[in-house]
């Protein structure tokens, strides 16, 4: 059994290894540094002298953060889906360990009960920042249009804020309640960019920042972001479209997997150890545990081609781990028969 469970519990992961390094995106397309804000230009009246209140408000700002996050732990965790890992994950592995069953179910039971948690959080937060990419190209035309008839570019967020329909309704309300406090405007679209964290934003807050430099009129700039984030809605819906198509035949291959796996169990093997000239247990079980590592597997692939990351392949990992789960229990009650 030695050079099957090699090579079952090994290339598995090997090829999906190479899979997932071999589509990874260019360095130079993931390491793009978000915009800061300059600490001056924030603070332009103290310039940047500490007085002795600073200690307090910096330990207040904390103290509000931490609350903020036992106040809404679903906004929190959907926005750091990572940080339900550090629940379900300990859960996770309570629970397999309280399960007296073969290995194979006790890692699907973990992967079930430490992935759902974060599946669940991950989607959410794709979903908004989705709408939030369909969003941006008619707010970046809304300020274009609002500049270009003679409205300052502060004036036209807070016209921008104006629309109820626009998911960036809160993001936009709050960057214009930051402009009627008195703040910069060049500061409040850094603070926009750092809250939405998309490096599409982070591209059009530098561009607009460096078009004020040289003129109020930064309608050209604007126009131009509209039609470059329309354009790039339409790339990304065909390429989804598209990839769609990749992530079902992943899902078909598994079906077949475990298609062929229930023939060999049930027809070949039951023949082979009727005769006693097999070890039906050990062949199935490894057979089993085989299935469900090509479940996850499969899942991280399926994540990477549909989504373009590997986290995304969670919910297909959860996915095919319920299937896995559903097989086991059909070639059960089979053997019960």
């Amino acid at each position: 059994l030695s050079w099957l469970e090699f090579l079952l519990y090994a290339v598995f992961p090997a090829g999906t290894l190479a899979f997932l390094l071999l589509t990874d995106n260019p360095k130079d397309m993931r390491n793009v540094k978000k915009p800061q804000a300059n600490l001056k230009e924030v603070f332009p009246v103290s310039s940047v002298t500490k007085t002795p209140y600073t200690p307090y408000l910096l330990r207040y700002d904390r103290k509000m953060r931490r609350q903020a996050i036992l106040r809404h732990p679903i906004h929190f965790l959907t926005k750091k889906p990572a940080a339900a890992l550090l629940l379900s994950v300990p859960a996770g592995i309570a629970v397999s360990l309280l399960i007296s069953a073969i290995p194979a179910l006790q890692a699907a039971v973990f992967v079930l009960t430490a992935g759902i948690p974060y599946a669940v959080f991950i989607s959410r937060n794709q979903r908004i920042r989705r709408q939030y990419s369909e969003a941006l190209p008619g707010f970046w035309r809304t300020l274009g249009s609002a500049v270009s008839r003679g409205m300052t570019l502060a004036d036209a967020v807070s016209f921008a804020a104006e629309d109820t329909a626009s998911p960036l309704k809160k993001e936009i309300s709050c960057m214009a309640g930051e402009i009627r406090l008195g703040e910069l405007c060049r500061n409040t679209l850094v603070h926009f960019a750092n809250r939405v964290q998309q490096i599409p934003v982070n591209r059009a807050v530098v561009l607009i920042s460096e078009s004020l430099r040289f003129s109020a009129d930064v309608s050209p700039a604007l126009f131009s972001l509209a039609e470059e984030g329309r354009r790039s809605l339409l790339t990304a819906e065909a390429l989804r479209s598209g990839m769609s198509l990749y992530s079902a035949v992943i899902y078909l291959g598994y079906g077949v997997y475990l298609f062929v796996t229930g023939i060999l169990l049930t027809v070949f093997l039951d023949t082979a150890a009727s005769s006693g000239t097999l070890n039906y247990t050990a062949f199935s079980t490894i057979l089993l545990t085989a299935a469900l590592l090509h479940a996850i597997c499969s899942g991280l692939a399926a994540g990477k081609l549909g989504e373009g990351t590997a986290s995304a392949g969670v919910k297909h990992i959860c996915i095919m781990t319920v299937v896995w789960v559903v097989f086991c229990i059909g070639m059960k009650l089979t053997e019960l028969l």
